[in-house]
């Protein structure tokens, strides 16, 4: 991102992008090595600079904003005009809502048509990419139970009323709301008109923002990875670390090496960012899914598991995220033009080369890390509790039971305890008068008296080692 907003502003350093790549993953990967203190200072920079960024816009660009001008008026706010919507009312009556006579029909509730709206619903996806990675942070935090969900709570509601913000605002200022999809860096317009500034100048205002997902991403990848190789799915190796700083070195250089080769096949292909973003967001989409039918199945399952944050939708919100992330993948698989052949290919080779990976090598290696049996540990505490519950005999199950007992013995009774009781007497006793007429045998072998809880003598093979055929 950061040398696509570069070379769009600066044309004559194309040749240059490597170079651009080069110096952002360094700085990247030498803050990511380091970790600890620095780490943790230089994102509260880039996002102290991004929300003062935003803030600025919003606040200082809102005088200048003309709806009527950028944002096609009030005439687009109606089919039609407003006073024709009032002079068309009943008089001395309520007014009466008719979208189809006065808002021009279903197909004025969106711009463009609702497979449009469908097929531009990962884009909006794509403004909450990277949350998620907070899970990730559990080594890097004192409290990851009760931390990591509020921090995603607030990065949600952060990223949400800036969104909102800046969309209301953006419309609103040049180059307008027909010319924004295609514009690069959005702020230009309302920088422009805040200090007087050209388009090259207000674009190295945004560099910090292009910047600022590359070590949080290779960071987020990066622990991704090291997990992984401590459950031996990948080399061991990745999940070494640090001597010094403790990170897991490997995997990040790894990430980041991968990261900037995918800049060369940007760079010389001319679909692989349509590729890369479409492909992205379809297995991000499954792994959002993935992790809330995950919430479901322990919300439902394990519900004595100790919690110290409770989701305030629950399993509905959870519900209805399901079916937003289920649309967003029908929208990268259906709904886009005619152009993405190449990256459904992708994707299916993608989905059969680590299919095949796992269950040609990795499925026989794979083991549970020491950090996934202490998460799992309360889910196996809770699993042990309800086969208990399960297994306790209920009055009604009883009563089937027996019911059950009495149509498999053919209409008669099953016994009661105490003939159960008498027949078990019985078979003991006859035990012992088979022991007892046993010894009185003449010539019989010598079985010695074994008091109770002492283990009998070995016999066999295992009574002489040095006898052993």
């Amino acid at each position: 991102m950061l040398g696509k907003t570069v070379v769009g502003q600066w044309p004559e350093l194309e040749p240059f992008q490597p170079i651009v790549w080069m110096i952002s993953h360094a700085l990247a990967i030498a803050m990511l090595i380091v970790g600890g203190q620095v780490f943790w200072r230089a994102n509260l920079v880039l996002a102290l600079i991004l929300v003062v960024q935003v803030v600025v816009f919003i606040g200082g660009s809102a005088p200048s904003v003309n709806f009527s001008a950028y944002a096609g008026g009030p005439e687009h706010y109606f089919q039609g005009s407003a006073s024709d919507w009032v002079a068309t009312q009943p008089r001395g009556s309520a007014p009466s809502v008719n979208f189809s006579a006065y808002a021009g029909g279903p197909e004025h509730y969106f711009q463009g048509s609702a497979s449009d709206w469908v097929a531009t619903l990962p884009a909006a996806m794509w403004l909450y990419a990277g949350i998620e990675s907070i899970n990730t942070l559990s080594n890097d935090v004192d409290n990851p139970r009760g931390a990591i969900p509020k921090g995603q709570m607030s990065a949600m509601t952060t990223v949400f009323l800036s969104s909102v913000g800046i969309y209301i605002i953006a419309i609103g200022l040049p180059p307008g709301i027909d010319a924004l999809p295609s514009t690069r860096v959005i702020f230009n317009g309302g920088y422009r008109t805040l200090f007087n500034l050209s388009d090259t100048h207000t674009t190295l205002l945004s560099i910090p923002a292009s910047f600022s997902s590359t070590p949080g991403f290779l960071f987020a990848s990066g622990n991704i990875l090291s997990a992984m190789a401590e459950s031996k799915l990948f080399p061991r190796a990745l999940c070494r670390r640090h001597v010094t700083f403790g990170t897991p070195i490997y995997a990040l250089l790894v990430t980041s090496a991968m990261s900037f080769g995918l800049c060369f096949g940007e760079m010389y292909a001319l679909d692989a960012a349509r590729v890369f973003y479409h492909s992205s967001m379809f297995f991000g989409t499954a792994a959002y899914t993935a992790q809330c039918v995950g919430y479901v199945f322990l919300k439902k399952r394990y519900k004595n598991i100790p919690r110290t944050f409770r989701s305030p939708l629950g399993v509905a919100g959870a519900g209805v995220a399901i079916c937003v992330f289920t649309l967003c993948a029908l929208s990268i698989l259906v709904f886009q033009d005619a152009q993405t052949g190449t990256s459904k290919a992708a994707m299916m080779v993608v989905l059969a080369v680590l299919s095949m990976y796992y269950h040609l090598f990795a499925k026989s290696r794979q083991t549970i890390s020491d950090d996934e049996q202490k998460l799992l540990f309360f889910a196996h505490v809770a699993k042990h509790n309800n086969s208990k519950k399960r297994n306790r005999m209920t009055p009604r199950k009883r009563l089937l039971q027996t019911a059950v007992k009495v149509l498999m013995l053919g209409g008669r009774s099953p016994p009661t305890a105490a003939a159960t009781s008498a027949t078990t007497t019985t078979r003991r006793a006859s035990i012992a008068t088979a022991v007892t007429a046993f010894r009185n045998l003449p010539n019989r072998p010598a079985i010695p008296d074994a008091s109770p809880g002492t283990k009998p003598p070995p016999t066999g093979s295992n009574a002489n080692p040095t006898l052993r055929c």
